[in-house]
């Protein structure tokens, strides 16, 4: 008798976001009782953006569906827009599919919008990353509202570290739902061994060498706009100044893309700075391993880095508040502050001494086989799907 496979979609409707679950989607889609695949939207399927579904498509995971939801326009109205069509799409996949379970991931519009409509349609959602805290408490973002708002719609919940499962614990949620296993945004760094140097100088068309450059990595925050674009035009006027070598990705999908791109163009004829627009992931891990140190507000300077004894610059406030192996120098958002943390980052002989002892906090990358076995093997009965509050 042939045994019916369990149902499991997943979200992604950008490539940062995609390369996060990646560990855990693979984990489930070699299951052979399993039937995995993702729903696709976003940015992933604009031209504009390096229509980044071949990504998806190339790693021979099941797309559900594609829902097209950007507008064209660069506005918050037009994101939030976006997010109905979301929904709408979402609920008619539900609705055609039938999954037993989702998993969402983070804090980002789909992971909210796809946890309310399987909270409508009486479906199991198992959450990534929750129970986090990104800003400190003088400044917050869309992002921590969604994150804790998704942690009180999910019945299974990820954390990335044992503050963020008491963070969770303490919201209400009872600890038989809450597994903290660390981190599986650090498994591709086990899954991927370097590959030589030269492939990587040869698909950017540079003669860079190892452990010569700097990568930039920004994201704007959409409740201080005006401050993230300082910040980044900041970073460049620093690293031109102090001749640092430095790679740089053009934006994705924010409302202020046309202001980034503005800001970048001022140093096209910077012989220091090479852009890319996507990388495949099996060149994008090692380009982060073979560089000098990360610059920007990227989560992956606390999270990721420290396992491949990387140091991140963080500029500004994006991330102050998250736990960091020591690997990270915070710095504010003036030039001269830049510019400091980036000559402590490449001069400073205590500093650099430090990064060989470094422990990441969020675990060693073996995550993703421990969530995807949970999740293929957890009863979906009454007990799962009637939450409790725990005071």
């Amino acid at each position: 008798m042939k045994m019916n496979k369990r149902k499991i979609i997943a979200f992604t409707g950008i490539r940062s976001e995609y390369d996060i679950q990646y560990s855990v989607a693979r984990a489930l889609d070699d299951k052979e009782d399993i039937e995995f695949g993702f729903v696709v939207f976003g940015a992933h399927l604009s031209e504009r953006f390096g229509k980044t579904v071949n990504y998806i498509e190339n790693d021979n995971f099941k797309i559900i569906a594609k829902i097209l939801t950007l507008f064209d326009c660069d506005s918050h109205s037009g994101k939030a827009k976006s997010a109905a069509i979301l929904m709408n799409g979402i609920c008619d996949v539900f609705e055609n599919y039938k999954p037993d379970l989702i998993m969402v991931a983070g804090d980002r519009e789909e992971t909210i919008i796809a946890a309310t409509a399987a909270t409508f349609l009486n479906i199991p959602i198992a959450h990534l990353y929750g129970g986090d805290k990104t800003f400190p408490e003088d400044i917050g973002d869309i992002d921590e509202q969604v994150r804790h708002a998704t942690t009180k719609l999910a019945h299974l919940h990820f954390p990335s570290h044992p503050e963020h499962a008491k963070r969770i614990e303490l919201m209400g949620e009872e600890k038989w739902r809450i597994h903290c296993f660390g981190s599986p945004a650090l498994d591709k760094y086990k899954l991927y061994d370097a590959i030589p140097f030269d492939i990587i100088k040869d698909y950017l068309n540079t003669n860079i060498k190892q452990k010569e450059y700097a990568v930039v990595i920004h994201h704007v925050l959409p409740n201080n706009i005006a401050e993230s674009l300082l910040e980044f035009e900041n970073i460049l006027k620093a690293l031109e100044k102090l001749n640092v070598k430095t790679l740089l990705s053009y934006p994705n999908n924010y409302p202020v893309v046309p202001q980034l791109i503005d800001i970048i163009d001022k140093y096209l004829d910077n012989p220091n700075f090479i852009y890319y627009k996507n990388l495949p992931r099996d060149l994008f891990i090692p380009l982060i391993k073979y560089s000098n140190f990360l610059i920007g507000n990227s989560s992956m300077g606390l999270l990721e880095c420290p396992i491949i004894e990387i140091p991140a610059i963080n500029v500004g406030k994006r991330q102050q508040g998250r736990l960091n192996a020591g690997n990270v120098v915070f710095c504010d958002i003036k030039q001269s502050s830049i510019e400091e943390a980036i000559e402590k980052v490449l001069y400073n002989k205590d500093f650099k001494a430090t990064l060989a002892d470094i422990k990441n906090v969020y675990g060693k990358g073996a995550s993703g086989k421990q969530i995807a076995d949970i999740l293929a093997a957890i009863p979906i009965d009454n007990k799962l799907l009637a939450k409790q509050i725990t005071y």
